[in-house]
């Protein structure tokens, strides 16, 4: 299937690349606390992101693979349903 929502996917990657380099530069400097929790933070929203887009393309397939199933007709011996 298509990747979607590649605007989504863009901006997680900006949060995850600015929270990585924040990362580094709070190690190398040894700066404050804050900057940390900024960082983390920063990275921390970019992963949401990615969560959030696998989830839509899990509900996506599994709603693809009901539809495709739904279509199959019953076997024969199958009881009737009522």
């Amino acid at each position: 299937m298509k990747n979607r929502y590649a605007i989504l996917r863009f901006i997680g990657s900006i949060y995850k690349i600015i929270g990585a380099i924040l990362a580094i530069i709070v190690g190398a400097l040894g700066l404050l606390i804050g900057v940390g929790i900024a960082a983390i933070s920063q990275y921390a929203i970019g992963e949401a992101i990615y969560l959030f887009l696998s989830i839509e393309e899990n509900t996506r397939t599994t709603a693809y693979l009901l539809q495709k199933r739904e279509t199959i007709p019953p076997s024969p011996a199958a009881p009737p349903v009522e």
